[in-house]
């Protein structure tokens, strides 16, 4: 899992770059500007360290680079659930992926630095290398610049418990993205046959209102059922 995590990372990044430096060669000022990745729960978040090294293979100060990386990256967490806030035993990562780890140990150097300067204690809760334990969750939430949930209890949960102790220091990292599909666009948008046929009944409210659809229990005829069959055929 390790290995296929970093391949699939590391082959996305350098194709990042690879795009990147056909526009712009090999000025990376403009990175963090051009360049927007969104990290989907905490399976890829070794693209972090991986982008920090490889704009350090490119003569990139490490400060620098966690600076772009910082800007450039996004988390998105989608359970609470402990199982999928990956944890790897730093031996196994280490025997995997050495560089990587290097620029992890980096991370969390800088990490406890500015917990310091903060006048801030360096709780568990907040720790990246714990128990010869690398937490994924912690390093997505510490080296990114915003933290979401799939939906606004989600999000809340998180500030109130998971990531508490980030919250506390970071709030405005913080949001909520809810997940799903949006009515406006894969019925509106996708769809205009099946809206054609449900207008003249309730009207097109339901497309910002989805509850007004419950309207169309008291229409539902055999003629509409046909009209139903033949746009779904359609």
């Amino acid at each position: 899992r390790v290995k296929q995590q970093y391949v699939l990372t590391s082959a996305s990044v350098q194709d990042i770059l690879r795009k990147y430096r056909i526009r712009h060669g090999n000025d990376y000022s403009m990175l963090a500007d051009e360049v927007a990745v969104q990290l989907n729960d905490t399976h890829p978040v070794m693209a972090i360290p991986e982008l920090i090294r490889l704009m350090m293979n490119e003569g990139i100060d490490f400060e620098t680079a966690f600076g772009w990386s910082e800007k450039i990256f996004a988390y998105t967490n989608h359970t609470v659930m402990q199982e999928a806030l990956e944890k790897w035993y730093l031996p196994l990562l280490s025997s995997v992926c050495p560089d990587i780890v290097k620029i992890i140990r980096l991370i969390d150097r800088r990490f406890m630095k500015e917990m310091k300067s903060k006048k801030l204690e360096v709780l568990p809760d907040r720790c990246l290398i714990r128990d010869n334990m690398i937490h994924m969750a912690q390093l997505a939430v510490y080296a990114t610049h915003a933290t979401n949930g799939v939906a606004e209890l989600h999000s809340q949960l998180l500030k109130d418990d998971l990531f508490s102790k980030w919250y506390a220091v970071w709030p405005e990292r913080f949001q909520n993205k809810t997940n799903g599909i949006t009515q406006r666009r894969w019925l509106g948008l996708c769809n205009p046959e099946l809206c054609s046929i449900i207008d003249p009944l309730i009207g097109n409210g339901y497309l910002t209102e989805l509850s007004q659809l419950k309207e169309l229990e008291k229409k539902i005829t055999p003629a509409f059922c046909k009209k139903f069959i033949e746009v779904k055929k359609s």
